[in-house]
């Protein structure tokens, strides 16, 4: 199937593209296949901005679009793969709160 992808979407899936293949890359050969989602991922990936499609606008995300969370994930698959269940774990991270506070951009 076919998906028609907005140029703005076509951009955020080339940015997800050079992210995985650089700092996730570096992350990914840091710490190889490891059973939690460390500290340094985490904030690479918030200042990546790939939360900001987690959390609502009012709380200075851009809101929820599955189409960017399934673009990002799927660049990023390949190098750190994050199992689902581990979502839970990045967003009670006290650093992921910090960061994404209205007006930490």
């Amino acid at each position: 199937m076919e998906i028609m992808l907005s140029p703005e979407d076509l951009a955020y899936r080339h940015q997800c593209k050079m992210y995985a293949r650089g700092e996730l890359a570096e992350l990914a050969e840091r710490f190889g296949e490891i059973n939690y989602v460390p500290e340094a991922l985490r904030l690479s990936l918030a200042r990546a901005g790939f939360f900001k499609y987690l959390i609502p606008e009012k709380y200075g995300g851009y809101g929820l679009s599955a189409v960017r969370v399934c673009l990002a994930r799927e660049r990023c698959r390949d190098w750190v793969p994050i199992p689902l269940s581990s979502r839970e774990q990045m967003l009670r991270s006290k650093s992921f709160f910090h960061l994404w506070r209205p007006g930490n951009d």
